[in-house]
């Protein structure tokens, strides 16, 4: 700690009155981490910070991996117990603590510290006997309504916490076993890996998500033991990554997905980070809700525009 109040000390001699001025007046944006049970300030992307994730195009794996170190930089801690000094958390902390929905809130609040706005869009109404389409301009504040979040509640860290999810299947006479979490940052980074700009493209014009369900089933699965049905001594299991991946894309049938999937979402659904907005159509006059992606919305500006 004496180290680091030196450390400061002698940066504050070296800079000039200028940057000093500069680096307080820069104007960050706190935020909460509902599932790291954590409060952030968040500071604006600068021109460089653009440059170098457009330097990450053509892999994904690198791009998130600049993406989080460039989120990591950009983040202070805040410390409870002592405000005035940030709370110190490593970059392999912040990457095992915090989840792909704590992400999600750090980019709201680098867009709203960088951008204020998502810049104007042309809207559909969802009214089927309507479909006009008119120009909104959405603000970062209009995205946060109150059912947006829900901290974390378990007793256990939700990098801790593995929810079983035991399926049956009839046809193959197994009976799976998944454990299953709210994957973190480092398992998200897992996923990219495997994916080319070309597939995220793919799957933006056709699913509007970075993800496939697939990516999405991987992600979520910690472990996965089988054994057969009625027999409960051969029993096989595997937390290998690609052992999980295979599973997934040539074995476990899509009827066992969807189950599974309905049951992670039972349990889990209710953390999931949600931004919308409230808009009203100008020429029916329907209300509706708009939602909004800010993975895909930081894909589209940084990695595919």
């Amino acid at each position: 700690m004496a180290k680091e109040v030196v450390k400061k000390q002698i940066d504050s001699i070296f800079e000039s009155p200028f940057i000093q001025v500069l680096k307080s007046s820069i104007r960050k944006t706190e935020v909460p981490l509902p599932l790291a049970r954590l409060t952030a300030n968040v500071i604006p992307l600068s021109v460089g910070d653009d440059a170098r994730l457009r330097t990450a195009v053509m892999s994904p794996a690198n791009y998130d991996r600049e993406l989080l170190q460039l989120l990591y930089s950009k983040t202070e801690f805040v410390n409870p117990s002592t405000p005035a000094e940030p709370l110190k958390i490593s970059y392999d902390q912040f990457c095992s603590a915090l989840t792909s929905q704590d992400k999600l809130m750090l980019l709201w609040a680098i867009y709203k510290s960088t951008y204020e706005t998502l810049g104007p869009r042309t809207v559909t109404c969802s009214n089927e006997n309507c479909k006009n389409k008119f120009q909104v301009e959405i603000s970062l504040d209009d995205l946060i309504q109150e059912d947006s979040i829900t901290p974390w509640d378990k007793e256990s860290p939700v990098s801790e916490y593995i929810y079983p999810i035991e399926i049956e299947d009839t046809k193959s006479n197994l009976v799976y076993i998944f454990d299953s979490h709210i994957p973190n940052l480092y398992r998200v980074n897992s996923i990219l890996s495997r994916m080319s700009t070309t597939e995220i493209q793919h799957n933006l014009e056709t699913q509007g998500s970075v993800y496939t369900l697939k990516d999405i089933v991987v992600s979520i699965t910690k472990k996965i033991t089988i054994h057969p049905v009625g027999d409960n001594e051969n029993v096989v299991e595997t937390t290998d990554f690609a052992d999980i991946d295979q599973a997934f894309s040539k074995y476990i049938r899509k009827t066992i997905w969807d189950e599974y999937r309905k049951k992670y979402d039972d349990h889990f659904s209710k953390y999931d980070v949600r931004f919308y907005t409230k808009l009203k159509c100008p020429k029916c006059q329907q209300e509706f809700n708009y939602d909004v992606d800010l993975e895909v919305e930081f894909f589209r500006r940084s990695l595919l525009e």
